[in-house]
């Protein structure tokens, strides 16, 4: 594979999309999981600014906010037009996970948030 080539096919992007929309929180633990990264994690570094994710980020793939991202053509397209911000997302809420007291050090749902925003961030090449 040329290395300026996207990793999936044009016909598997999109179903990889819907995938990964549907493993979104729903948006109250997306809330807790940024709060958990903006208390315990910005400390260290200032990756991506607590507003910049509640006013860019989440509106992108949460409508207006429902409890639930909304799995329509609509989300698909928005999933592969912003993949990289869905896999910063997914990175966020790895971080948040990970620095959550309640989930201790060794957790899953931090483990899963981190594939997650690799396969978002392999859907599209970041050279287009």
């Amino acid at each position: 594979m040329h290395c300026t080539q996207d990793r999936y096919s044009d016909r598997q992007t999109p179903a990889l999309a819907v995938q990964l929309v549907a493993y979104l929180p729903y948006y109250d633990r997306a809330l807790s999981l940024i709060e958990a990264y903006s208390s315990g994690f910005l400390w260290l570094c200032t990756a991506i600014d607590r507003t910049e994710v509640l006013e860019d980020l989440l509106p992108l793939f949460y409508f207006p906010p429902s409890q639930m991202p909304v799995l329509s053509n609509e989300t698909e397209a928005q999933a592969i037009r912003h993949a990289h911000e869905l896999a910063v997302l997914f990175a966020l809420f790895a971080a948040g996970a990970t620095v959550d007291a309640e989930l201790g050090s060794e957790n899953l749902e931090a483990r899963l948030y981190s594939n997650l925003a690799r396969a978002a961030l392999s859907m599209r090449s970041i050279l287009e």
